[in-house]
């Protein structure tokens, strides 16, 4: 009930700004909304790794810098991981802290 009061509350705020949504319309949005909601493994993968959410956290400051990036996914996907790598995971010739720098 807190989910479609909140909706009911968007709905009226856009009703005033925007066009009027019929009632199918709307439930279908407010059942879109609950499916995401109440997906709880999905919420709890996001809370459990930091490289997701760094992705998400990157993808809107590219939107925000007017960015495209034409990168092999695999490359982001090294780069998110490293980032959020513990040092355990490190091997002995790896200078993740060593000041090494890019260049």
């Amino acid at each position: 009930q807190d989910l479609r009061d909140l909706m009911n509350g968007s709905r009226a705020e856009c009703n005033q700004v925007s066009i009027e949504y019929t009632n199918e319309y709307f439930d279908g949005i407010l059942g879109e909304f609950w499916k995401v909601f109440s997906a709880d493994s999905c919420w709890t993968e996001l809370c459990n790794s930091p490289d997701i959410f760094f992705k998400l956290m990157f993808d809107h400051a590219m939107q925000c810098a007017n960015v495209e990036f034409d990168v092999d996914e695999c490359i982001t996907d090294q780069i998110f991981s490293m980032t959020f790598a513990g040092p355990d995971s490190y091997d002995d010739d790896d200078d993740y802290y060593g000041g090494g720098g890019l260049t």
